[in-house]
C-alpha cells in the first residue's frame, strides 16, 4: 500500500483527442477518452494512491465527482502550469503525474512506481516520442511538457529513476497509435 502517494490525472475534458478526428467521430473520441481515463483512475485507486483529476471541465468535475475522486481546476493556463500548480497544494507530500492516454497500464505498475516515491525516490518515464508519460517525485515541482519533455523533465529530477516499459510508453495521441493498438486488441470497443 502507497498511502501518502496522490496521483495526479490531468484531464482537460473527454471531448478532445482532436488528432484522431480524421479516423473517430467526435463521439467515438469522447468514448475512447473517458475509456481511458477510467484506465488510468482504476490503476491508481487500485494501487492505493488517493487520486486527483485536474480539469476545469464541468463534465470531467462531475465524472470524478460519482467516483468519489477529488477534482480541482486546472488554472486554464495550459498543462505544465495546472500540473505544477496541483503538485503545489500538496506541500511536501509524494505524487504521481499520470497521464489518461495509456491504455496499457496496470495497478501492478502503478503499486511499484509510488513505491518509489513514497520512499523519496524520484520516477520519470518517457514516451515513445520524447514525452514525458509518467513522472513522480515529492514537494514543490515546475512541470515543462510539450516536444521533449522528458529531457527536461530528466534534467531537473536529477538523480530520477527513468522506468522504460511498453505499458508506460504507449499512449494514444494520433491516429496511427489507435490503429496500432486497435489491431492488438487494446482498446475499447467504440461502437455507438
Amino acid at each position: 500500500m502507497n498511502t501518502g502517494v496522490t496521483a495526479i490525472v490531468p484531464i482537460r475534458s473527454f471531448s478532445g483527442m482532436t488528432r484522431l478526428s480524421s479516423d473517430l467521430t467526435a463521439n467515438q473520441r469522447h468514448k475512447l477518452s473517458r475509456s481511458l481515463a477510467s484506465v488510468a483512475v482504476k490503476a491508481a485507486l487500485g494501487a492505493d494512491l488517493r487520486v486527483v483529476i485536474v480539469s476545469s471541465d464541468p463534465e470531467v468535475r462531475a465524472w470524478a465527482t460519482v467516483q468519489a475522486i477529488d477534482s480541482i481546476d486546472d488554472y486554464g493556463s495550459g498543462l505544465s502550469e495546472s500540473v505544477t500548480a496541483a503538485v503545489g497544494t500538496l506541500g511536501n507530500d509524494p505524487w504521481l503525474v499520470l497521464h489518461a492516454d495509456l491504455p496499457l497500464l496496470t495497478s501492478k505498475i502503478i503499486d511499484s512506481l509510488a513505491g518509489e516515491v513514497a520512499t523519496g525516490e524520484s520516477v520519470v518515464c518517457p514516451s515513445l516520442d520524447g514525452g514525458t508519460n509518467i513522472i513522480g517525485g515529492s514537494g514543490p515541482f515546475k512541470f515543462s511538457y510539450g516536444p521533449g519533455s522528458f529531457t527536461r523533465h530528466l534534467a531537473e529530477l536529477v538523480g530520477a529513476k527513468v522506468v522504460v516499459s511498453k505499458a508506460l510508453a504507449i499512449e494514444v495521441d494520433t491516429a496511427d497509435h489507435y490503429a496500432a493498438l486497435s489491431t492488438l486488441g487494446y482498446m475499447p470497443s467504440l461502437a455507438t
